[in-house]
């Protein structure tokens, strides 16, 4: 599809209407009927990120305006949106210089590792107040739908799936009994959510942004880590995890399984069945070496 077809998807009604006000367009993230990421030119204010978000803009912004609020906490830069009428399914941001930390293309330096902790230990620790809350009960419903798919499309999984989930089942009982604190949470870090502009790090996208377990965020970054070459990862992860000296590891281990078993579900939708067959056995594999030691 073109940019314009992008555009042009009839979920998105009125937004080629609001994209005339602005200069050159560029389609930056698309998932058809649901959400469009435009990168545009406006003549007043710069370089601007309009986003049309189906369902759920109104929320968006809020935990945007969450973070902005309490911007001289944190240790990385926000986008404050600049333009957002109540009830719409659109909103423009200011758009931040920084080019995209790619795990497959940036060199993970300690400096850059290092700082990315920090940020997020900011954010964790900040006075931010997010609309909802994502704990490890919301975690095992989505990773049970996730599976739930997998199982349906690939039926001799179902053995493999059912010691994961018991292995999960124990852990997610030690979260239980620890009842801690939740704090305020990214939601989703994965590396194209970061922006590096010469050394000041950009955080974007805080679509899932809630009160949470700082181990979830940890768990999300680790895990992008885990799919990178392996002399990448045995460098990168242990300099990362220490950054993090109070984290809890089982707490880590149950959200960093979990992240591997959505990766496992994204395989699953691969256009070749072969492949996606392939895929999904390589990462329930890595989950299950993953959870080795916990008793299930």
């Amino acid at each position: 599809m073109t940019a314009q077809s992008h555009i042009n998807d009839p979920a998105f009604v009125g937004l080629a209407e609001v994209l005339q006000q602005y200069g050159s367009c560029e389609v930056l993230r698309y998932r058809k009927g649901k959400r469009i990421t435009v990168a545009a030119v406006d003549d007043r204010t710069g370089s601007v990120i309009v986003k049309y978000i189906v369902k759920g803009a109104s929320k968006i912004v809020a935990r945007l305006s969450a973070v902005d609020r309490v911007k001289d906490e944190l240790k990385f830069a926000v986008s404050r949106t600049v333009e957002f009428a109540p009830d719409s399914k659109f909103f423009v941001q200011a758009r931040l210089p920084g080019e995209p930390v790619d795990v497959e293309k940036t060199v993970l330096s300690k400096p850059l590792v290092c700082g990315m902790a920090a940020a997020i230990k900011s954010l964790h620790a900040s006075s931010a107040l997010f609309d909802s809350r994502f704990d490890e009960i919301s975690q095992r419903v989505r990773t049970e739908r996730y599976l739930g798919l997998i199982k349906l499309q690939f039926p001799d999984t179902e053995q493999s799936i059912a010691a994961i989930q018991s292995k999960l089942a124990r852990l997610e009982e030690h979260i239980l009994a620890r009842q801690a604190e939740l704090v305020p949470t990214h939601g989703s870090l994965h590396s194209h959510q970061w922006l590096n502009d010469g050394g000041r790090l950009v955080l974007v996208d805080f679509d899932r942004a809630a009160m949470g377990h700082p181990e979830l965020d940890i768990a999300t970054l680790l895990a992008e880590f885990d799919y990178e070459e392996p002399d990448i990862a045995a460098k990168v992860n242990p300099i990362f995890l220490s950054q993090f000296p109070g984290h809890d590891p089982q707490t880590l281990l149950f959200y960093r399984a979990h992240k591997h078993l959505s990766k496992a579900y994204k395989a699953s939708k691969h256009a070749q069945p072969e492949l996606a067959c392939h895929k999904v056995r390589r990462n329930l594999g890595r989950t299950a070496r993953l959870l080795a030691y916990v008793r299930g």
